[in-house]
């Protein structure tokens, strides 16, 4: 089981399961996990378990240097199930992730904090992490990030789509009922400042857990 802040505990199973550990003290510099044919759920009863996604491939690799924890994740063929988006075809999604995180031996010093806890104090820098599809489209994120000792989240992250088009494609495949929304989004993408090659950015702002795209309110972020 895996659990994330603010959510149920997640049934994770594989068919193919490898780790590697490069040890010294007080603790591992290097962990790589591997996993292939993924299978993620929800346990709705004691002896049942409602599947959410599956995906060929997961691999993490977290390491340790100058008092910086770096993580690197990427995954393969994620396809969400019928459960979460009804009969509609999932595209299947990659992604990737490289996080730094800063005081390592902090963060990762033995004590009773679960894991979402031993954020709290801590700060780090999202240097890439992106999710793409087959049909070219791509949403990257990157940016600064900190916790403070209450667990809410500041953060300044830039937002960068490639292809929003096919986003939108995509979107209105998997959510038909949200097409008139999907729409608006995409004539508001047009709006958006560009980066070098043409794509449009995003910067939104985190503070207290409140993420807001300028004067637009984004929602709140669970607290860790």
């Amino acid at each position: 089981f895996v659990e994330f802040p603010g959510f149920q505990p997640l049934e994770v199973n594989w068919s193919k399961f490898t780790s590697n550990t490069r040890l010294a003290r007080p603790f591992p510099t290097e962990i790589e996990l591997d996993a292939r044919d993924v299978t993620v759920g929800v346990r709705t009863e004691t002896t049942t378990t409602q599947p959410l996604s599956k995906l060929e491939q997961m691999n993490l690799r977290m390491s340790s240097e100058d008092d910086q924890l770096k993580i690197n994740g990427r995954f393969a063929a994620l396809k969400l199930e019928p459960s979460v988006i009804g009969s509609a075809k999932s595209p299947e999604i990659d992604g990737l992730a490289d996080i730094e995180i800063a005081n390592a031996s902090t963060f990762l010093a033995p004590g009773p904090a679960p894991f979402n806890e031993r954020m709290r104090g801590h700060s780090g820098v999202i240097n890439q992490a992106f999710l793409s599809m087959p049909n070219g489209a791509v949403l990257s994120v990157a940016g600064p990030f900190s916790v403070d000792l209450e667990g809410e989240i500041d953060a300044d992250l830039k937002v960068t789509m490639v292809n929003p088009q096919s986003f939108a494609q995509a979107g209105q495949i998997v959510f038909p009922e949200q097409g008139g929304n999907i729409a608006t989004v995409l004539f508001a993408l047009s709006a958006m400042p560009k980066d070098e090659n043409g794509n449009p950015v995003i910067e939104i702002a985190v503070r207290k857990g409140r993420a807001s795209a300028g004067f637009i309110p984004l929602g709140h972020l669970p607290t860790l």
